[in-house]
């Protein structure tokens, strides 16, 4: 599941950007044969945005390109349960 969510305002994020998002991540996951069950939330926001969930996850006051959370439990260091 891909589920993209615009919380900006300076840029239009239309139905054909969104395909364009989902079509490069399909490709992506194609690419690294990666056939499990999978949800990618995509988050498009502005400068004080990302600044607010940098600050808050990171614990950095300021801006950045892109944040990304993997949500795999890790059974030790450099190693996952969801081996593929």
């Amino acid at each position: 599941m891909i589920e993209i969510n615009n919380e900006q305002s300076l840029i239009v994020i239309d139905d054909s950007i969104k395909l364009l998002i989902e079509n490069a991540i399909d490709a992506s996951l194609e690419y690294e044969k990666f056939t499990k069950p999978y949800e990618i939330n995509i988050v498009i926001t502005d400068n004080p945005g990302i600044k607010a969930i940098n600050l808050e996850f990171r614990k950095i006051n300021r801006e950045t390109d892109v944040l990304s959370f993997p949500l795999i439990n890790y059974e030790r260091k450099g190693t996952s349960s969801l081996e593929y």
